[in-house]
């Protein structure tokens, strides 16, 4: 059908495959994070409630759902009609609109944001499928903190790093631990 997925950004490396219909994706740089987040967005959680019959029911929201935690992640805003207080960030982005068709591949790296939406076929039929991979570059996101954390390499990829001679920069050696002193005493 035709579904809309809002501006956000994924943990993971993605090989998205487009199989019928096609699929819609704006795009925007991990550089624009900081004209997208604003750590307002917070996460909620429903409560299955079964019905009369044991078999049929409904998820409800109460505001005991309502998390402290920051979602950082997804954009605070419809950045294709943003309202006035928001208007003067989305005038900054960097948007760019692809088509992905029947047998494409689109490679979104950790960190890019997307919005996607399905654009059926005349069967009226939308299908992908994805890969997900562990990203090279990572966030170390404490979840009491409520701006975008700072990309780092990831530990997991620390001896491939050492195999390959990459040197320490000036931001710490590749792999290695965060060092910031705010991942540091938030438990992160």
């Amino acid at each position: 059908g035709r579904t809309l997925s809002t501006l956000h950004f994924d943990n993971v490396e993605n090989l998205f495959v487009q199989l019928v219909g096609s699929k819609e994706f704006l795009l925007c740089p991990p550089g624009d994070t900081g004209k997208l987040v604003d750590g307002r967005l917070r996460k909620a959680y429903a409560t299955w409630s079964p019905g009369p019959d044991g078999r049929a029911g409904s998820f409800a929201r109460s505001a005991e759902g309502l998390s402290s935690e920051a979602v950082l992640n997804y954009a605070a805003y419809d950045v294709l009609d943003p309202p006035p207080e928001y208007a003067e960030r989305a005038s900054k982005l960097r948007p760019v609109r692809v088509v992905v068709r029947p047998g494409e591949v689109l490679f979104l790296p950790f960190g890019w944001w997307h919005q996607v939406r399905a654009l059926p076929a005349e069967s009226g039929l939308c299908a992908s499928a994805a890969c997900f991979y562990e990203p090279f570059f990572c966030r170390f996101q404490p979840r009491a903190w409520t701006e975008p954390g700072p990309v780092l390499p990831n530990p997991k990829y620390k001896k491939l790093c050492e195999r390959l001679g990459l040197e320490a920069d000036s931001d710490g050696d590749c792999g290695d631990e965060p060092t910031d002193p705010r991942i540091l005493s938030s438990g992160g």
